[in-house]
């Protein structure tokens, strides 16, 4: 009953618009021509990833944008933030203390974390317990001996070129997607006007694509540690013949 929902609402909540009905599956096709992913490996994880934000019960590895220099990386990245955010969702910096970083993850659903270019141990640590789910315990403000509680597991995005080592407990938490340089250049402008103009068919398709997904019967891989996600892998492929299991399994070895 919607009614018995508490709707929680912070600055960092936008407006989702209305999804287009009937879309076909041409929004999935417009999303993919506007990102620049290197091969079709990478955007059947890309579209695996969507469908597992969209399932609060589900933890999702985090995406790991990679690519050269002006490979649109951040564009990249916003354009995957914005269909579970909306417009208003946006890249950041990593904050310089676990705190804040858990403040920022627990006001929002995607957490996205723009130009990283090294990870202290940390920092991995934290992405490892976003990913996965944690909690946090402190002590409560204005108290002699109450604290507070929290828990968190967040879908979480990551874009830079080069990290350097990746600690083996956060690199199997990670999905690797590369992408390239575009061959015809255009402004922010044009891009923007055209992604937001798609944004609703591309919503529209990809909640008809979870519906597939999720009335598909798979088995579950046993030999991976996001096992979830491998499991929605496999009903993607089930769906629809990606092959995303497979990239999922080649992504891994790549790190």
């Amino acid at each position: 009953d919607p009614r018995e929902v508490c709707w929680r609402r912070t600055q960092l909540t936008g407006e989702l618009p209305l999804p287009a009905k009937d879309t076909d599956g041409k929004g999935i096709d417009s999303l993919l021509r506007l990102c620049n992913f290197a091969n079709a490996e990478t955007e059947c994880l890309a579209i695996a990833w969507l469908i597992g934000c969209l399932g609060p019960g589900v933890p999702v590895p985090a995406p790991f944008l990679t690519g050269p220099q002006g490979a649109g990386k951040s564009t990249g990245g916003r354009m995957l933030v914005r269909i579970v955010e909306g417009m208003s969702g946006d890249l950041r910096r990593a904050p310089k203390d676990e705190e804040n970083l858990i403040a920022a993850v627990a006001a929002g659903w995607v957490t996205a974390l723009d130009n990283l270019s090294h990870m202290t141990p940390d920092l991995s640590d934290a992405m490892c317990c976003i990913v996965t789910g944690a909690e946090s315990v402190k002590r409560a403000l204005f108290t002699d001996g109450d604290v507070h509680r929290a828990r968190y597991r967040r879908p979480l995005l990551l874009t830079g070129i080069d990290v350097g080592v990746i600690r083996p407990d956060l690199a199997e938490r990670l999905l690797p997607l590369r992408l390239e340089r575009p061959t015809v250049r255009r402004t922010e402008a044009e891009l923007w006007a055209e992604y937001e103009e798609v944004l609703p068919v591309v919503l529209g398709s990809l909640l008809d694509l979870t519906v597939k997904v999720r009335a598909a019967e798979a088995e579950t891989p046993t030999d991976l540690r996001m096992a979830d996600f491998a499991h929605l892998c496999a009903q993607l492929d089930v769906a629809t013949g990606l092959g995303a299991l497979p990239a999922y399994r080649a992504s891994l070895d790549d790190l």
